[in-house]
């Protein structure tokens, strides 16, 4: 499945496993501060486990990992090493689902 794929390569990416998991459930200590800042959390995990067998176009996974990237951003501030990553994956995210879709075939719509 094209969604799986992409959310693979996303992993791949990120190499310290940061997004792998709900931040409340890797940083119990943080939970309720991030609670009170992020109105809808995301990780890769609540993707691939919830969202990915429900997702009705390839966008609602797209909206989902960017999600996951300007959580983070807005929660660790613009000067945190793991907001240069998040806006590292967010900076290639488009590059990520062309790279994908081109190997699987897939033509994407002129206004991706």
């Amino acid at each position: 499945m094209i969604t799986q794929e992409i959310l693979d390569e996303l992993k791949n990416h990120d190499v310290q496993g940061a997004f792998r998991i709900p931040v409340a459930e890797e940083f119990p200590a943080i939970a309720d501060t991030y609670a009170e800042t992020i109105d809808e959390p995301m990780d890769f995990r609540t993707i691939e486990e919830e969202r990915l067998p429900n997702y009705q176009s390839i966008n609602e996974l797209q909206n989902d990992l960017k999600l996951v990237f300007i959580n983070c951003i807005r929660f660790n501030r613009n000067n945190s090493p793991l907001s240069s990553l998040a806006r590292d994956l967010l900076t290639r995210l488009d590059d990520i689902f062309r790279d994908v879709c081109k190997r699987k075939s897939i033509l994407l719509p002129r206004r991706w």
